[in-house]
């Protein structure tokens, strides 16, 4: 049974807690100005949030975001090209665009009532007194969250099954670089919102509690669904495509510069009453922003425990370890009957009604862990649960009665959206100045300074084009000598193989069939690599997000938003990925246009092949402009066109594909950072694992097979032929064909044996043929046409049969 929640004292206006009116803990503007729109607000201005509106979808994403009313926020910059808009909110940078802007009224405030808020600091005035456990009221209250000075427990059997363990939280919050540091995997990271677009598993080692199988799960700001994609954080937490159920626990990574914002998450995980371990990440940032996390406090007023890890530097990890292994040994000692929700917010009347009709229609299909998660889960379906949805696992009476309490709270004047962010957001604000204390930043940050070169209206774009061309240069110049080192390596070892077994079959085959074909593909791993680490320092710094937000407006003019400059971007490196990265995409008229132009986009794999064109048709070395060279000009070039190709199919696209909405711009900007060697290493050598894997099996192939139709069967040896009486009346008129000498025919024969490997070279100088190569092989070849005969004494020409023909017609005329 229950246990009846705590009720709370009602203010008179809305009915609410006393936390979520506008309190002392929102402080107050003196004599409210006219209130405008965020979109009016002036760049530095720091206002107070009064109201969000606009379509259901967007506006409960926003609501879940912190921008609740009575939330500061202030006006960053806009873009480049005018839109769209950066703003500051509890911690963090986001990006929207004036249109949805235009939906958040605001109030200015000046600094003087207001504490100034830096675009990577901490914000707000002074918090009321930290109220005690006990102030905010819990719907039920399981037993106090065990310290880290306890020890981690008897030791588990290693012949049981490994625990089961989810990794949530916010994207960009390092949840996979905490997984690679745990299991010491090369998952891909990144730093913008949505690296992570698949289910990552792996193991580590808890000492004596045995192992646990780690889950990564896709980035997600809330557990609340509008669409299939976002359910499956849900379904994995509840366990509904795993036959072992739930999992033993769920570890939700915050971010230290953004807590109130993360701990929204874990309040959803709490809620639905798993075992749940708090990960402080990020923790050398908060420090260097002048933040101390006190995971003490964090522990004793959201009761369940805490530790503070820095992933990219690996510490803190033996701590997170043992907190882990005690956890899980709690929830085994545990009864599953005696799982317990926490609440750290009261829903008001009605919205209780309603969850009490819905909790009954809850049936076996909704695959729910136990008892204390059914109360959750019909929350989650009166946040979710649209009349047209996607969403799966419901079962058509709960449906019903989901619809209908919707339905019922509209009619009462009930915004649930707005109730539930505020609640929650106003347990965490009650206890922010507990667990969070602010001091003033030990240096300047870097982040607003480079943000205004990169992002200012000239200097943006063009050091957006330098990147690029610094890209080309490298990968067309840089690596060029590293490639004919490469490929005069493969020809010597396949030269030194036919001199050890000189005509053997086997050698041959070995040389020019496994070996060239081997190193063609070598050959091309020096640019590669060289792309794969400008998009890893991209990536890993930050300036991914910033081109979006730069790019947004010309990705509009032709139907995109500027997220989807992410997955095009990643389309240089390959198609699959980038595909797959569409996920973050919101609505699924965005995601299908960029997936059809993603395939026009020049991947990795067609580098090779351009570099080989440009080699043949173009003098690549000649330098144009100081040490910018022609080859890495028409590299550009080609990159270029393709990319006006794709934006041109896009807008035609865009045009057909008019169903669905428009999906609004919602980019959060990273600070930036710099990538660990380590990071940035893993990624190299697993991309350059999965290029020999994938393209070396298929050229290698290849290669084995244009070896075996150019050698044979081979010729038997023949016998002179006799002289022909035919032959030596043959007209003089008819000059006999030119024959190569047997050194020449030889080295002919060679190079077409070589040429499975010879077509993939691309270095400087294997590119092309040599001269005297060209002049020999087309006078051998000219010389071989309308010939017949053994050898090339005294043949005679066969006329043409459509030679003769015409020459009958014209006697015959």
């Amino acid at each position: 049974m229950r246990e009846s929640p705590r009720t709370y004292p009602r203010s008179a206006l809305g009915g609410e807690p006393p936390w979520l009116g506008s309190g002392p803990t929102l402080g107050t503007c003196g004599v409210p100005p006219p209130r405008r729109s965020l979109a009016e607000l002036e760049r530095g201005t720091l206002g107070v949030i009064t109201a969000v509106d606009g379509e259901r979808g967007f506006r409960q994403r926003l609501l879940e975001l912190g921008l609740t009313p009575g939330a500061e926020i202030q006006a960053v910059r806009c873009a480049p090209l005018g839109d769209p808009l950066e703003v500051h909110v509890r911690g963090y940078n986001l990006s929207l665009r004036r249109a949805e802007a235009r939906s958040i009224s605001v109030e200015p405030c000046s600094d003087a009532h207001h504490g100034a808020v830096h675009p990577t600091g901490a914000s707000g005035p002074a918090r009321s007194p930290c109220p005690g456990p006990g102030d905010v009221g819990q719907a039920t209250r399981a037993e106090p969250a065990p310290t880290p000075a306890q020890p981690p427990g008897p030791a588990r059997d290693p012949s049981l099954q490994p625990w089961r363990v989810v990794i949530a939280g916010n994207p960009n919050t390092g949840k996979t670089t905490l997984f690679n540091a745990l299991t010491g995997a090369s998952a891909r990271v990144g730093n913008y919102p949505g690296i992570t677009v698949e289910r990552l598993t792996g193991r580590c080692t808890l000492g004596a509690q045995g192992r646990a199988e780690l889950i990564d799960l896709p980035g997600t700001y809330s557990l609340n669904a509008r669409s299939h994609e976002e359910q499956l954080a849900l379904d994995e937490m509840l366990g509904r495509d795993n036959p072992a159920g739930a999992p033993d626990a769920v570890v939700v990574v915050l971010a230290a510069t953004a807590l109130e914002r993360s701990l929204y998450l874990l309040l959803q995980v709490q809620e639905l009453g798993l075992p749940v371990l708090g990960v402080v990440n990020m923790i050398d940032e908060a420090t260097a922003a002048g933040q101390t996390v006190d995971t003490t406090a964090l522990a004793a007023h959201l009761d369940a425990p805490f530790v503070a890890v820095c992933a990219r530097s690996a510490s803190g990890l033996d701590p997170l370890r043992d907190a882990l292994a005690r956890l899980l040994l709690l929830r085994h000692d545990r009864d599953a009957g005696a799982a317990t929700a926490r609440w750290c917010w009261q829903p008001s009347p009605p919205v209780a009604e309603a969850l009490d009709t819905i909790e009954p229609t809850l049936d076996a299909s909704a695959h729910l862990p136990h008892a204390a998660s059914h109360r959750a889960y019909a929350l989650w379906l009166l946040l979710s649960l649209r009349d047209h949805d996607d969403l799966t696992g419901i079962s058509e009476a709960t449906r019903h009665a989901t619809l209908q309490g919707q339905q019922a709270l509209r009619a009462a004047g009930h915004d649930l959206d707005l109730e539930v962010a505020r609640a929650r957001y106003g347990c965490l604000d009650a206890h922010r100045a507990c667990f969070v204390e602010q001091r003033p930043a030990r240096r300047r940050p870097l982040t607003p300074r480079v943000d205004a070169v990169l992002t200012h209206p000239v200097a943006g774009m063009a050091v957006f084009l330098l990147v690029l061309g610094l890209v080309f240069t490298a990968i067309f110049d840089w690596a060029a000598p590293l490639m004919d080192l490469i490929d005069h390596a493969v020809g010597a070892t396949a030269d030194q193989l036919q001199t050890w077994w000189p005509g053997s079959l086997l050698a041959d085959l070995l040389a020019n069939g496994v070996i060239r074909g081997a190193g063609s593909v070598i050959t091309f791993l020096p640019q590669i690599v060289i792309l794969f680490f400008f998009l890893t320092l991209l990536e890993g710094s930050g300036y991914m997000s910033r081109a979006a937000f730069m790019m947004d407006r010309l990705m509009r003019a032709i139907g995109l938003q500027g997220k989807a400059v992410v997955p095009l971007v990643s389309g240089f490196a390959c198609a699959i990925p980038a595909v797959m990265a569409t996920r973050t995409l919101e609505s699924q008229r965005d995601r299908l246009l960029t997936m059809l132009v993603i395939p026009l986009i020049s991947c990795s794999a067609r580098l090779p092949v351009y570099t080989l064109l440009i080699g043949t048709l173009f003098p690549a070395e000649q330098r144009v402009l100081g040490p910018i060279s022609l080859g890495m000009l028409m590299m550009l070039a080609i990159y270029l066109l393709s990319l006006v190709l794709a934006m041109g199919a896009a807008a035609v696209f865009g045009r057909v594909l008019r169903k669905g909405a428009r999906a609004p711009l919602l980019i959060e900007l990273p600070p930036y950072r710099w990538p660990s060697a380590r990071t940035v290493a893993l990624v190299l050598l697993h991309k350059s694992r999965i290029f020999l894997r994938t393209a070396g099996t298929v050229i290698v192939a290849a290669s084995v097979v244009l070896w075996v139709l150019l050698t044979l069967p081979r010729p038997a040896p023949e016998a002179p032929a006799p002289p022909s009486t035919t032959t030596a009346a043959a007209p003089a008129t008819l000059p006999s064909a030119p024959t190569a000498p047997p050194a020449e025919s030889d080295r002919l024969r060679q190079s077409l044996r070589r040429a499975p490997g010879s077509f993939h070279r691309t270095g400087a100088g294997a590119a092309r043929l040599r001269l005297e190569d060209r002049h020999r092989s087309d006078r051998l070849v000219g010389g071989a046409r309308g010939l017949r005969g053994d050898d090339g004494a005294g043949l005679r020409r066969r006329p043409p049969r459509r030679r003769e023909r015409l020459a009958a017609r014209r006697a015959a005329s």
